[in-house]
């Protein structure tokens, strides 16, 4: 690979990280905040109330996919506009389903699947919470549709913001925080942000509720199988929590929160790759020459994240006292476990671009099932034996798997297209 290449591979990564890190940075600061404030067990408490929330609000992330795919296909802008009111209903439907059955959910969450009655009303307020947020992401896509990513990012970090001026302030207050003040902030910053966002989206856009069964129809039919596919992988990443959360004590859940926000640090670097192999998957698979440039590409950006995992785990004993305080310290073997889940995640992510260059999105869903089924299995296993440990490794074995069978799919598929190409 020439070196040309390689710095332009390498800006056009750090130009994608930059643009996430802000919001997950403001995120990991409310973090620090909240763990020197509570207690190790409260904080496994509180890391239940997070990952329902984050799980309510991430369900309904393919709708503002599905908005922005349609919407930057049309020249028309009420046509775009007809795209963002379907994308609204959507949203409207499934906050009005939650808030509907947001008390039988959380009373059989909190008594029959973690058999902890304590945790129904911040399970409760969870529900809401990330239901509420959905809107948000809704205005923020309109800034993606006119390609508006400096908007976009504010938008799209709103509420992280807002929440931790929110907790700055209750903390220099009163000194200390507890689970009522950090859900009902939580609860309180989302009524605040949909008031917000519906009267900017109604400002914005004029006959927003003229109806179109047309546009209503294709956007679901296209969606439908995105958001399956989004439900099972969001479970899977939050398998471990779940399963901990019933079979474990709340002070060792902390830990292992703890640990899976420090490990976030890493995911940052993952998270932000995909839309570096899309740019490049497609030239990749017109011949084995640019499908070998792209394997050297991957193996360069693998190559930068495994020495920044590697540093994160030389120093996480240090760092893990630094940043949560020294009530944390028998966390860091567990944050060693998942920073190394944490690069093979990164390297399943190569061969998994060539199945969305390949515009296989039925394949991807099984993929995502295996994943799913796979993490479920092992992680009940290795918790049931091994306990808070048994989680982190079920994580990495389970992340394993995935990574062999893209990879052998892959294998497969990339041959079966050079060989055509081949004989044609």
């Amino acid at each position: 690979m020439m070196r040309n290449d390689k710095i332009k591979v390498f800006i056009e990564y750090i130009s994608v990280l930059v643009g996430s890190g802000f919001l997950r940075f403001i995120s990991f600061v409310t973090l620090i905040i909240i763990t020197k404030s509570l207690t190790v067990e409260k904080f496994g408490e509180f890391s239940l109330f997070i990952t329902i929330m984050m799980f309510c609000w991430q369900l309904t992330a393919p709708l503002d996919l599905t908005y922005v795919k349609f919407a930057c296909s049309q020249v028309d802008d009420k046509a775009k506009v007809s795209y963002l009111r379907d994308n609204l209903v959507f949203k409207i439907c499934f906050i009005l389903f939650i808030f509907l059955l947001c008390y039988p959910l959380s009373y059989t969450l909190a008594f029959v699947v973690f058999q902890r009655p304590g945790v129904v009303v911040w399970i409760l307020i969870a529900l809401l919470t990330g239901a509420l947020l959905s809107i948000s992401s809704s205005y923020a896509a309109t800034f993606q549709v006119e390609k508006r990513f400096g908007a976009f990012s504010v938008v799209n970090s709103a509420f992280n913001i807002i929440i931790l001026l929110v907790i700055l302030t209750i903390f220099f207050l009163k000194s200390f925080l507890s689970l009522p003040i950090l859900s009902f902030s939580y609860l309180g910053v989302s009524i605040f942000l949909v008031i917000t966002m519906c009267s900017l989206i109604y400002k914005k856009f004029d006959k927003l509720f003229h109806y179109n069964n047309q546009t209503l129809g294709e956007s679901f039919h296209f969606v439908k199988w995105i958001i399956v596919s989004n439900v099972f992988k969001l479970m899977a990443n939050r398998m471990d929590i779940f399963l901990l959360g019933r079979f474990v004590s709340f002070y060792d859940l902390g830990l292992y929160s703890a640990a899976v926000r420090f490990s976030a640090l890493a995911m940052l670097f993952v998270g932000t790759i995909m839309p570096v192999f899309i740019t490049r998957v497609t030239n990749a698979l017109t011949s084995p020459e640019n499908f070998k440039q792209y394997l050297k590409e991957s193996l360069l950006i693998l190559s930068c994240i495994a020495f920044v995992i590697l540093i994160l785990i030389r120093f996480s004993p240090f760092l893990i006292t630094l940043l949560f305080g020294e009530k944390y310290n028998d966390s860091f073997q567990l944050t060693n476990i998942l920073l190394i889940q944490v690069f093979i995640s990164g390297m399943c992510v190569p061969p998994m671009a060539i199945f969305y260059g390949l515009k296989l999105p039925s394949l991807i869903m099984k993929f995502e099932f295996l994943f799913f089924f796979s993490t479920i299995f092992l992680v009940f296993i290795f918790v049931k034996f091994f306990g808070v440990f048994g989680a982190a490794w079920g994580l990495v074995f389970s992340s394993f798997i995935y990574f062999l069978t893209l990879v052998l799919f892959a294998m497969i598929k990339i041959r079966a297209i050079f060989h055509e190409q081949k004989r044609s």
